[in-house]
């Protein structure tokens, strides 16, 4: 049981962290005007030059956004 357990939680986590990748990526999209695949791969490679995870690059830059962004985002 408990083992199903820490199946959800990594599930869920996997969900949220995707969510707010997507969200990093439209950010670029709308702001730095780059393509969706362009968006992911400057996460990717900000990611891996800095040695942090994805979901924190991607927080970081969905916190940083434009207010306009900030309205579609909530």
């Amino acid at each position: 049981m408990e083992r199903l357990s820490a199946d959800d939680q990594q599930l869920r986590q996997a969900v949220v962290s995707y969510s707010v990748v997507d969200q990093a990526i439209g950010v670029l999209t709308v702001v730095g005007q780059v393509a969706p695949w362009e968006g992911f791969t400057v996460l990717r490679e900000v990611s891996q030059h800095t040695n942090t995870r994805m979901s924190a690059v991607a927080e970081h830059i969905r916190a940083a956004s434009p207010a306009c962004c900030q309205h579609c985002l909530h």
